[in-house]
């Protein structure tokens, strides 16, 4: 069941695309995706939660004291406010505190040593970008993401997008 739940909650938690009719978004089509990025956190939420829960039901008390989620980036940025979003709800599914502790730097790799020395006692947790993914092919890290780490979900996708003005400037004759 554990090597199989990362799948089972990727493959439930939904993709987010975010499509709009040419020309500005209107107000509904915004209003739509927003609606849609809702649910599909409250349903990563829900599904991050639910070993968790398993484990309280099942007498071991935990968790029996604050949960540290670090966030390897600046506060206010994507990752940060996407897991305020995820950990605020955890809270509330395990009546226990869940809080966020953003240690910036290195592309991720302070806040994900960080975590690898920790005691793997499930009460420090990280939330990562793809940075975690590209890292070991870039430059030597202190830790061994393999070895150090065992994924737990998917919970956010996001699309990247390249976008410029429409006339701009010094490019007046791209179409």
């Amino acid at each position: 069941m554990e090597r199989g739940l990362p799948a089972i909650v990727s493959s439930l938690v939904p993709t987010f695309l975010f499509s709009f009719p040419a020309g500005s978004p209107s107000s509904s089509a915004v209003a739509h995706a927003a609606r849609r990025w809702q649910i599909g956190t409250w349903l990563a939420t829900a599904l991050l939660g639910l070993p968790v829960l398993a484990a309280a039901q099942a007498g071991d008390g935990y968790p029996s004291r604050p949960i540290r989620v670090v966030v390897p980036y600046s506060a206010g940025g994507g990752a940060d406010n996407a897991a305020r979003v995820i950990t605020t709800q955890m809270s509330v599914l395990l009546k226990q505190q869940v809080v966020i502790d953003n240690k910036p730097g290195a592309s991720g790799t302070i806040g994900a040593a960080a975590v690898a020395q920790a005691p793997a006692d499930g009460y420090v947790v990280l939330y990562d970008a793809s940075t975690f993914v590209v890292n070991p092919a870039l430059r030597k890290l202190p830790f061994d993401a393999a070895r150090d780490f065992l994924p737990v979900s998917l919970a956010v996708t996001a699309p990247n997008i390249l976008v410029v003005p429409p006339r701009p400037a010094s490019c007046a004759r791209w179409r």
